[in-house]
């Protein structure tokens, strides 16, 4: 692939995620909820990773 039609694809990928903001914003939300909630589990097995959370 030539770098301008990487530029090309990028700045086309960027611009579905601004316009597609909320969707975007679901995903990530989802994922950090996610994340949270495993070391939250993380956290109920070892005080150590419950301090790292709080932290």
């Amino acid at each position: 692939m030539h770098s301008a039609t990487v530029k090309a694809l990028g700045l086309k990928g960027s611009m579905i995620i601004v316009s597609n903001g909320s969707l975007a914003t679901g995903i990530f939300g989802f994922t950090l909820l996610l994340l949270l909630i495993i070391r939250v589990c993380d956290a109920y097995a070892s005080p150590y990773t419950l301090l790292l959370v709080l932290f």
